[in-house]
């Protein structure tokens, strides 16, 4: 037992940094004594928890590259049990979740194509917290729907022409979206 203070005027309180005592079960006691040496104790348990919970991504994997709509799970635990856990994408919120499995919906849309961290803070009964992160690649250019086509024309030659040996093609072509040229020469 050890004496953490003595306090001889009223409010009687003091500061206890459990950080200093080990997780578990502890006894906190008081003893009052007046001017004639009269004594007077009372008690109580508490549990010491300064672990920090445990918080891990289940999905998106680290490094993957993830388009349209992303199923976020994390796995976070406890020895007194989870209170709650958040996701952020690049700090901005995706939501907090208090019951098992925690389970997020993620609109990779809302963000531009590229690297992207995620990141889970686990928050446990006593207050601790801990955070895990994972990287991915967002690439939503081939979810994009596109309803209109390319345009392209031949500009030259021209449409009828004979033509014979090398001949330049050139073409105009615009899209919205992208763009790359095919070029056939044939019997159609």
């Amino acid at each position: 037992v050890t004496t953490l203070v003595t306090d001889g005027s009223a409010p009687y309180s003091m500061s206890w940094n459990s950080a200093t005592a080990s997780n578990g079960p502890h006894t906190l006691s008081a003893t009052a004594r007046d001017m004639v040496g009269n004594t007077a104790s009372t008690q109580i348990s508490v549990t010491v928890d300064n672990a920090a919970p445990t918080v891990s991504f289940v999905s998106p994997a680290s490094g993957a590259t993830v388009s349209g709509t992303v199923s976020v799970q994390v796995n976070a635990g406890d020895n007194l049990g989870i209170a709650s856990v958040s996701v952020s994408v690049d700090g901005v919120s995706l939501g907090t979740d208090s019951t098992s499995p925690y389970s997020f919906t993620w609109d990779s849309r809302t963000v531009a194509d590229g690297s992207h961290t995620l990141t889970a803070t686990a928050r446990d009964l006593a207050g601790n917290s801990a955070v895990a992160q994972t990287n991915v690649t967002v690439h939503n250019l081939q979810s994009v729907v596109d309803a209109y086509p390319p345009t392209i024309t031949i500009t030259s030659p021209a449409n009828g022409t004979v033509v014979n040996r090398t001949v330049a093609v050139t073409v105009s072509a615009s899209d919205d979206i992208v763009l790359w040229y095919d070029f056939y020469a044939g019997m159609f």
